[in-house]
């Protein structure tokens, strides 16, 4: 969550009009969010100053994107949601395979033959689910050692190219992944107990996120773009989830 200062300073009761309490304040931005306001004293962050003095309110600094990636924003947002529940999911069912599995093996003496294959097929589902969720959210591995020598607009300028770069690095991946898909479906798995095509296991996967990915990145390159183009008022790069 992003903040700023604004700063309210008290008048007399003589120029409130005998009105104990009233403060005079500075213009706040659309969506600021006002201060706690006492007869006797403002409140302010936690922090109570008598009238008569000025007065420190941290407010928040709306963060809601441009209107042209507003809609496709909440879209994407629901898409992560479902993502990140699908991966959940998927951990407690990998955790559960593995504990039955060596259940099975070590105290019952038997194998079930399924529970590799199948943890296997979870654990690649939850990798680019995952790798999805976290372009959503902006958790992959960032250096910003040389962003942070310059300014906002240099920082605007560089999170463009890199949005393209990702965008352009997820079609490319998408493609490949369709052109694998029909030769990885000739085979099937083999010891799970509805056994379906391995393109499933593999190229269909991949082809979902990086699709998933691509668009996210279509919506961050917007962005990047409108705030090149207004750099007034600043604003945080777009953020998917969590922002």
């Amino acid at each position: 969550m992003k903040y700023r200062y604004q700063e309210w300073t008290a008048l007399s009761m003589q120029q409130c009009g005998g009105q104990a309490g009233a403060v005079k304040k500075k213009p706040m931005r659309r969506g600021d969010v006002p201060c706690i306001r006492h007869d006797a004293q403002i409140i302010s962050a936690g922090i109570g100053r008598p009238l008569g003095s000025a007065a420190i309110q941290m407010v928040e600094v709306p963060q809601e994107g441009p209107s042209l990636t507003r809609w496709p924003s909440r879209v994407l947002s629901v898409i992560g949601l479902a993502e990140l529940g699908v991966g959940v999911l998927l951990i407690f069912f990998i955790s559960i395979c593995i504990v039955v599995g060596v259940f099975f093996r070590y105290v019952l003496g038997s194998s079930l033959v399924f529970v590799e294959e199948s943890v296997t097929i979870a654990f690649i589902w939850v990798t680019f689910l995952g790798a999805s969720v976290a372009v959503k959210m902006r958790r992959h591995i960032v250096i910003t050692t040389i962003a942070g020598l310059f300014g906002n607009r240099f920082r605007a300028y560089l999170d463009l190219f890199c949005n393209i770069f990702v965008l352009a690095v997820a079609v490319v991946v998408a493609i490949f992944a369709t052109q694998y898909i029909e030769p990885q479906n000739r085979s099937l798995t083999v010891s799970l107990p509805f056994n379906f095509p391995r393109g499933w296991v593999f190229s269909i996967p991949t082809l979902y996120a990086m699709v998933s990915i691509a668009l996210t990145q279509i919506a961050y390159v917007v962005d990047s773009a409108v705030r090149i183009l207004r750099p007034a008022p600043p604003r945080q790069p777009l953020t998917i989830l969590g922002g």
